[in-house]
């Protein structure tokens, strides 16, 4: 009976390490797209907010310092509400929000003049397309960069989408992050 104890235990350090990669997956695709987008467009992302800011530069420093901490850090509650009001949102919202965000992006990418040799089937991928030929407006960068977060933390192929909510409690930061950014995402 002891034996079983400390197997449970590997497991729930395995599921939640897991869940932290996925989490700095979804960070890194984000910045990873600011990136190119910056290095090969001199005006892609020149519409951002002090939220916008705010939201890249957690992300960021979340990266790159490491930070896989549950709690949020002192800087990062300054942060966290230049991005805006927590506010709440419920799996069946989030799943319809996300379902019609893929299939808008989806559909103008299936619109592409040149996108008949290739088949793109995620929405990063589909998104990054769009923009690097010239059909994603200034305006709508930064609201399709947040999309990007919420699609690589569920990442899905073709729009599936089956949200577990808990999973965005797993951390504080994580919770604080997606509460804020809810609202203006979709």
């Amino acid at each position: 009976m002891q034996a079983a104890v400390p197997a449970l235990e590997s497991a729930r350090l395995l599921a939640s390490f897991d869940w932290m990669a996925t989490v700095v997956k979804a960070f890194a695709a984000v910045l990873k797209m600011v990136r190119n987008w910056t290095s090969h467009d001199a005006t892609a992302c020149s519409r951002m907010t002090e939220s916008d800011v705010a939201f890249l530069f957690l992300i960021a420093l979340r990266i790159c310092f490491k930070l896989v901490t549950n709690g949020v850090e002192r800087f990062e509650t300054a942060l966290l509400k230049l991005i805006g009001k927590a506010g709440s949102f419920d799996e069946s919202a989030l799943k319809r929000c996300y379902e019609i965000s893929f299939a808008d992006i989806r559909k103008r990418y299936d619109n592409l003049p040149a996108n008949d040799s290739k088949v793109i089937r995620f929405f990063d991928a589909m998104v990054n397309e769009l923009q690097r030929s010239g059909h994603l407006a200034r305006e709508e960068q930064m609201k399709c960069l947040r999309q990007i977060l919420w699609h690589q933390l569920y990442y899905a192929e073709n729009g599936g989408f089956s949200p577990r909510l808990e999973r965005f409690n797993k951390t504080a930061f994580l919770s604080e992050l997606t509460q804020r950014l809810y609202a203006i995402s979709f």
